[in-house]
């Protein structure tokens, strides 16, 4: 009897086609950081310590490198603070928690 479950990898494709625009405008948007601050692929390897394949996959939007080696880019091209603090403070994310928890005791509270 066939399993009406899709199989992992075909699951995993279709969230990587999902975000391919998302992929393209990230690895479009870091190449232009390379360019603007005059490295070349090479040079931003070497900052990085990737392979130039690494950078080429970065930039034209292939979804698997690593955070690792992504992380390492940013830092080479001295963007990770921002994306660090996107991540880590998600302040916008914060404010939802936090309003959640308020509309909770506050049903709480009036319950007779």
């Amino acid at each position: 009897m066939k399993s009406n479950k899709l199989g992992y990898g075909y699951q995993r494709k279709l969230a990587l086609e999902r975000h391919t625009e998302e992929f393209e405008i990230i690895g479009n948007n870091l190449k232009t950081a390379r360019i603007k601050r005059c490295f070349s692929v090479a040079e931003l390897a070497y900052l990085a310590n990737v392979n130039r394949s690494t950078i080429y996959h970065i930039e034209n939007g292939k979804p698997t490198i690593s955070l690792f080696s992504f992380f390492s880019v940013l830092k080479a091209l001295d963007l990770y603070e921002d994306v660090k603090n996107i991540i880590v403070l998600d302040i916008h994310g914060n404010e939802i928690f936090q309003r959640k928890i308020l509309v909770k005791n506050a049903i709480k509270h009036y319950k007779v």
